[in-house]
């Protein structure tokens, strides 16, 4: 679909569409300049890339490879892309900045591990990713030199989302079901992951369906609960640093 909506901390509204369909794409911004990444049409991934203006999508510089599902941060269009793969399961260490200025990308150092259905969280300067690995850990992002941390606690595969800095972010979220594992919230500290309140509705939040900061976030997604069985759910939860609540903050969101 070339669905867009846009969540004002409060409700869900309409935006003017996307351009093309597309879908198990990536973005990250703001509600008044994000960046839509690569994505998938059967049987192939893409390499389109539209900018939001904060009223209407236009088509700009096409990734350098076709991707789908990487993990992206930015506080506005000048975003990072980590990852993502040419096919549904595959992944990649590819990393790739888009500057809004020059409406061009640019290669930059490879992750040291492939990524793909993770979320980010942070800029596009000191970024986060949430991976569960006791050999390697989870990554840090510093302007170009990548690091590895700490481990997430949970293995809930991938599609955990993430919001907040580098040293103060909220992981949620997951793809795998055993037990709540996709209930799961992690909180980073700037040096370990300690378990938070789980989410009410567990559920995959893949391809950055998070936003906010680690005291007011928003978790939003379509895809199915480990709690009540495979059903589809769009509920949307709000993290205050503590329990769900409410926020005032924006998002622009395709579906």
């Amino acid at each position: 679909t070339n669905c867009s909506i846009e969540w004002n901390g409060v409700s869900w509204s309409a935006t003017n569409n996307f351009n093309k369909s597309i879908r198990r794409h990536s973005g990250a911004g703001n509600t008044e300049s994000a960046l839509s990444v690569g994505g998938y049409d059967y049987p192939t991934a893409l390499n389109g890339t539209e900018y939001f203006n904060g009223s209407n999508w236009a088509e700009c510089a096409n990734l350098p490879h076709v991707g789908m599902d990487g993990a992206t941060v930015g506080v506005d269009a000048n975003i990072l892309l980590v990852g993502g793969g040419n096919h549904p399961g595959v992944s990649s260490a590819n990393v790739d900045k888009y500057s809004l200025a020059g409406n061009a990308w640019s290669q930059e150092t490879d992750a040291p591990t492939n990524v793909g259905g993770e979320g980010a969280a942070g800029t596009s300067e000191a970024a986060i990713i949430p991976i569960y690995s006791p050999s390697e850990g989870s990554l840090h992002y510093n302007d170009g030199t990548w690091s590895e941390i700490s481990s997430t606690l949970t293995d809930r595969g991938n599609g955990v989302g993430i919001f907040g800095t580098q040293n103060d972010a909220v992981a949620v979220g997951g793809c795998n079901n055993a037990g709540n594992s996709r209930c799961c919230t992690e909180i980073w500290n700037g040096t370990s992951w300690v378990y938070g309140n789980a989410m009410n509705n567990g559920r995959s939040l893949n391809n950055n369906r998070t936003i906010g900061t680690g005291c007011a976030g928003v978790a939003f997604s379509s895809a199915y609960s480990s709690t009540s069985g495979p059903a589809w759910s769009c509920d949307t939860e709000v993290w205050d640093g503590v329990n769900i609540g409410t926020g005032s903050f924006g998002q622009v969101y395709s579906n």
